[in-house]
């Protein structure tokens, strides 16, 4: 099961300078890049790679913290040192992150849509 399921603690918080994706879908959420790539996922502090779509960054988080969770690792951790960056420098932590898969129906009842899931793109 995905860490806090479908729903979360910060469900509907406004952060300032959040992405904010009422009424769109997290990978429709900018079309500006700076680089090349639109989306970019820190992990542990860490940069791990830059993604086109936000479905991309949030599967390889996805798969990150559940191994994260399944070793032990501490939640403050998890909370503070994972997020996804849009090309436009806004953040969406890891709850936020989340809570936009959810939105966007590419997390369903804590796991992975396969239904979103194109063949070969992913892997799960």
């Amino acid at each position: 099961m995905w860490p806090g399921g479908e729903t979360g603690r910060h469900k509907g918080l406004k952060i300032p300078g959040r992405l904010s994706h009422e009424g769109s879908t997290p990978s429709s959420a900018t079309k500006q890049k700076k680089g090349n790539y639109m989306f970019k996922l820190t992990h542990n502090l860490i940069e791990v790679g830059e993604y086109d779509t936000f479905d991309e960054a949030f599967i390889e988080m996805y798969h990150r913290v559940k191994k994260d969770v399944e070793q032990g690792t501490s939640w403050l951790l998890i909370e503070t040192a994972c997020w996804i960056e849009a090309a436009t420098g806004e953040l969406m932590m890891f709850y936020e992150a989340r809570d936009a898969a959810c939105r966007s129906g590419l997390l369903v009842d804590g796991k992975l849509n396969p239904k979103r899931i194109k063949e070969g793109k992913y892997y799960e």
